[in-house]
């Protein structure tokens, strides 16, 4: 999904999580501050809102960096 919205991604895929990081996000390209922090919260609890939608709910974890966000994604542990 990142990819098609013009991303560079790198995927590792582990046995039970895989690994996301997407470079450069293009969603909060040029924006600094709290507009830049704003506008990535939004964007990682719309993308934690999809993840419960799976019948096998996932979570996420979100690392933001100055130029990437990484993201673990996994089977949700009742």
């Amino acid at each position: 999904m990142f990819s098609g919205l013009g991303d560079r991604v790198e995927v590792q895929a582990g046995l039970d999580e895989i690994t996301l990081t997407q470079h450069d996000p293009r969603i909060v390209r040029g924006m600094e501050g709290d507009e830049r922090n704003t506008v990535l919260s939004i964007w990682i609890e719309l993308w934690r809102g999809a993840l419960s939608s799976f019948r096998q709910m996932k979570t996420a974890e979100v690392d933001i960096g100055d130029d990437q966000i990484r993201w673990v994604i996994r089977e949700r542990v009742a």
